[in-house]
């Protein structure tokens, strides 16, 4: 029988992965990415309000044409600056939650703080119904819709009450701690996934009419390796050669050629800390895609309408 090497001996050892770091280098993975990715499916996305909802609700607006040939959405984000996550965590998804919420309080008028990106991410984990508990594992992914629910059902709180960038746990009271988070709750949110994946044509003017009128979406990216390279310019081509890693990231901006999204790997990342997609990577790359409604109140410009059924609003609405 031939002798293992020495390498081969530590592969064999299931704890030698906790004491040699240089073990993960030794193993075949395709993907080179700094940061761990692992965003999980959402629950039951088909009990969720859709577009075809929103329409009904008047927070869409059926159009012959596109509404706008661009809009863009960073201005009410420059303030806050672009997050770079830590390394080894899957906080992806805290960030991406909290900058849309932070977009729709500031052009409200909210002066205040960001909100606690770690705060949502840990809430997330805690909440989505998983069969074990993953709060503090930080290789523990969770859903968008975790994320979101946390927004809906608690709200969110200032950055100073639970700062991303420190240790420790909030000193006050349960009572005190939700009682502020409540002050910064969203209304609701809805599925912008088209039921078929061959109604780009839909897809796109839904996104795009969601961006103009109600803010920026949240979205799972299906990442490929270009987001590893990415400088500048626009992705083009989506290749699946990740092997089912998947990041939380959000559309804040759109022209005629594609859309823009704010990541969390920091502003020497991309062009500052954005990246510009064309049409037809966002539609075989982003499989979540999810809007926020504010308030109740919220002023979209035209009535609700209820003239669609389920049966043809994919085909006739645009």
């Amino acid at each position: 029988m031939k002798k293992k090497s020495k390498k081969q001996l530590d592969r064999d050892n299931p704890y030698q992965m906790e004491q040699d770091s240089s073990y993960i280098g030794s193993i075949d993975i395709v993907d080179k990415t700094p940061y761990d990715l692992e965003i999980e499916d959402s629950v039951d996305p088909k009990k969720d309000w859709n577009a075809l909802h929103a329409y009904q609700a008047g927070y869409l607006k059926r159009e012959d044409e596109y509404p706008d040939d661009s809009k863009d959405l960073r201005d009410y984000l420059n303030g806050w600056g672009i997050h770079k996550q830590k390394k080894g965590s899957y906080s992806c998804i805290g960030y991406a939650v909290t900058d849309m919420v932070y977009w729709h309080f500031v052009q409200k008028g909210y002066e205040g703080e960001p909100f606690s990106a770690r705060f949502n991410w840990i809430a997330a984990k805690e909440t989505d119904k998983k069969s074990r508990p993953t709060t503090f594992i930080s290789k523990a992914g969770t859903t968008l819709k975790a994320g979101l629910d946390v927004c809906r059902k608690y709200g969110s709180v200032p950055d100073y009450i639970l700062p991303n960038k420190k240790e420790g746990n909030f000193e006050g009271t349960p009572e005190q701690f939700y009682a502020i988070a409540s002050r910064y709750k969203i209304n609701s949110y809805y599925n912008l996934l088209v039921p078929k994946k061959s109604q780009r044509e839909t897809q796109i003017r839904i996104w795009r009419q969601w961006l103009l009128r109600n803010g920026p979406i949240l979205v799972r990216i299906k990442m490929d390796n270009s987001w590893n390279t990415y400088k500048e310019g626009r992705i083009e081509k989506y290749v699946d050669n990740f092997r089912g890693k998947k990041h939380a990231a959000l559309i804040v901006a759109y022209d005629k050629d594609g859309f823009v999204i704010r990541n969390s790997w920091g502003e020497e990342w991309g062009e500052q800390g954005y990246a510009t997609v064309s049409y037809e990577y966002a539609l075989d790359a982003f499989d979540e895609a999810y809007g926020v409604i504010f308030s109740t109140n919220q002023d979209v410009g035209f009535p609700p309408l209820d003239d669609a059924d389920d049966e043809s609003f994919w085909d006739w609405w645009w």
